[in-house]
């Protein structure tokens, strides 16, 4: 017995005393992991904190960038000398718009010949523009102040009209900034999905040069410096294209369809996407769902567009009456913009 209890003390193998030292060498093990993991705890920290330094200094630099490159495109363009500011297409919007901001009607100071037969006198109803970029410019026009102020400091005069017409700019301006910042941010999030193994930081530089690459497309510089309704139209493209690549689309179906006809609003081309992206929404949505998924993407599409279809119901007799789908014969059969416009009846 007293072998017994020496050997328990000794901790002879097998026995009690090699199970406390396993035990204290295991307690061991954990306070030197409890010690070193507040170290790496704090290296996670900071790595994370310069994570998000860095991130925050792109999306300030990429919106940066972006208005640098239009500033060097307008001057390079001569915007507002030699390049007038409204050109042919985007003064029927603002023309459309003052009257909306001045008189409070859906009605336009411009006309084509063709429209002459139906309408005689002004103002005349749209007959070739889409609502949405007219109702953000007539409130643009409104709220707009003739002169702004910082304090006792004047920013702009926006008293005569060659000035304010620069307002029309404002909106196709906003809409090339942050598409190039909604390219980085989607492009972001969808390399940390499908491409975790990367670091963060080439995570960040692969979203940078998407960003970057839309910047320095001319085309989207060019139509930055005009009130046209191109990249408003590409801006809502790409949201809703964003929700369908993330998932979100057939989750917030009603919503998806609003932004939708948000989007065709601003160009009447929405009519021909709108069914594809419902069925693109009902495609990632489960099996049971997918039929209420797509009704209420087409249901949240035609809530914005019904009173602009009634309206076009009421002055033209047709809810798909738009004078622009002339375009179309353009060069066909000797046909050119001009001849197919400025006839005393419809083609």
């Amino acid at each position: 017995a007293g072998a017994v209890r020496a050997g328990f003390r000794r901790g002879a193998p097998g026995t009690g005393g090699a199970r406390g030292r396993q035990g204290r060498g295991r307690a061991g093990d954990a306070r030197r992991r409890l010690s070193a993991s507040p170290g790496r705890a704090t290296l996670r920290a900071v790595s994370r904190t310069r994570t998000s330094l860095a991130a925050a200094l792109l999306a300030l630099a990429l919106p940066a960038t972006g208005g640098l490159l239009w500033m060097l495109h307008a001057d390079a363009w001569g915007l507002g000398g030699r390049s007038p500011v409204l050109s042919y297409d985007t003064a029927q919007y603002a023309l459309a718009a003052r009257e909306l901001a001045t008189h409070g009607r859906l009605a336009t100071t411009f006309a084509l010949p063709l429209e002459l037969s139906r309408h005689a006198a002004p103002p005349w109803p749209l007959a070739v523009v889409q609502p949405g970029l007219v109702l953000i410019e007539a409130a643009l026009f409104r709220v707009t102040p003739p002169t702004l102020r910082v304090g006792p400091f004047v920013l702009a005069q926006l008293n005569r009209p060659d000035q304010r017409e620069w307002l029309a700019v404002v909106v196709p301006l906003l809409a090339f900034i942050l598409t190039g910042l909604v390219l980085a941010v989607v492009a972001s999030r969808l390399l940390r999905r499908h491409a975790p193994g990367l670091s963060e930081g080439r995570r960040l530089v692969a979203a940078l040069t998407v960003g970057l690459a839309f910047y320095l497309d001319p085309e989207a510089q060019h139509f930055a410096a005009g009130g046209f309704t191109e990249l408003p139209f590409t801006f809502g493209l790409l949201l809703a294209l964003a929700a369908l690549v993330l998932g979100s689309a057939p989750r917030h179906a009603l919503g998806f369809g609003l932004l939708l006809g948000v989007t065709g609003a601003l160009r009447g081309s929405m009519l021909w996407f709108a069914p594809v992206f419902a069925l693109a929404a009902a495609a990632l949505a489960p099996p049971g769902r997918r039929a209420r998924v797509a009704a209420l993407v087409l249901l949240g599409y035609a809530l914005p567009l019904a009173p602009w279809w009634l309206y076009k119901w009421r002055m033209f007799g047709s809810p798909a009456w738009d004078l622009s789908r002339f375009a179309v014969w353009d060069g066909v059969r000797g046909h050119t913009w001009f001849s197919l416009h400025h006839v005393p009846e419809l083609p």
